[in-house]
């Protein structure tokens, strides 16, 4: 597994309201996700660590455990 840091990071205005200020995006973003997007600078309050999976052994892992743990519906049977 990969550790990734993610944040919520703080936008630039549009460039169409000339009185906006920035904001807060909606979602969390990695660094390099932030720089595609133009972000200004992480909110670091906002700091969360997420597993990403590498290998497809640990998708797999991942998939199997989800499907495991799901309610069973009397329509299943």
């Amino acid at each position: 597994m990969k550790h990734v840091e993610v944040f919520t990071w703080l936008m630039p205005p549009p460039a169409w309201t000339p009185k906006a200020k920035p904001y807060r995006s909606r979602w969390k973003m990695t660094v390099e996700e932030a720089a595609q997007r133009g972000a200004i600078e992480p909110c670091l309050n906002t700091m969360e660590i997420r597993d990403l999976p590498e290998t497809r052994e640990e998708i797999a892992g991942i998939l199997t455990d989800a499907w495991l743990k799901r309610p069973v519906k009397p329509s299943d049977n």
